[in-house]
């Protein structure tokens, strides 16, 4: 890399919904901070949410306010939802809607810095 040379962050279209195996989707890819997954949400958009949890709630799904660790997302002037990865190591994303990570509506992603 040549000094001084910055390395841009990488949006990757993702729609939050079911019937979609994201962790399969995210195997192999190389996520860095500053990265952000865009467009969250498709036809489902009023019935999920994107929150950061730790491996408890994520591996359980028994979300509490001692497992989210934050509401992930921001949403842009055209009501386009995105989340960005902030810190580098295992990242674990769900939905906080009643039965949406027991449906596997969840994300594993491993974050480099």
């Amino acid at each position: 890399m040549l000094v001084g040379q910055s390395l841009a962050s990488t949006e990757y279209p993702l729609e939050w919904g079911f019937g979609f195996d994201y962790n399969a989707w995210a195997n192999g890819k190389e996520f860095k901070v500053d990265d952000t997954l865009g467009k969250f949400y498709g036809s489902d958009a009023n019935l999920h949410d994107v929150v950061e949890t730790n491996y408890d709630g994520y591996s359980s799904c028994s979300l509490t306010p001692n497992n989210i660790l934050r509401p992930s997302w921001t949403v842009d002037a055209n009501g386009q939802a995105k989340y960005t990865f902030s810190n580098p190591g295992l990242v674990y994303l769900t939905s906080s809607m009643l039965g949406d990570c027991a449906s596997n509506l969840k994300l594993a992603a491993n974050v480099q810095s």
